[in-house]
């Protein structure tokens, strides 16, 4: 295995961590403090290099605002773990991952 590959698996091993641990401690956690975590998370994921990944935290991070609990966060956790395993790195990749979560909370 390439260093390449083997750097690349373990960003995405640390970023599936990250997303776990946010999914952990979501319940228990004020809707400001979970955005203090994605924004953390948005980050990691805008310097390894996995924009759709940041995308995602960001519209997170929107919702978060807008939002007085955390209840609504399931379908961005899951699209977050996928957004991890994908391989395109486009902006239409995100854009699907959102339209997704839209679909899931609103119908």
């Amino acid at each position: 295995m390439s260093v390449k590959c083997e750097t690349s698996l373990m960003v995405r091993a640390r970023l599936l961590d990250q997303i776990d641990a946010l999914a952990a401690a979501l319940p228990h956690l004020s809707t400001g403090q979970a955005a203090t975590q994605v924004d953390e998370l948005r980050r990691v994921a805008q310097e390894a290099s996995y924009p759709q990944l940041a995308d995602l935290a960001r519209g997170l991070e929107r919702a978060l605002a807008r939002a007085r609990s955390t209840a609504f966060t399931l379908p961005y956790i899951e699209a977050l773990r996928a957004a991890v395993g994908c391989e395109r790195a486009d902006p239409q990749v995100a854009e699907a991952f959102l339209a997704s979560i839209n679909q899931r909370l609103y119908g």
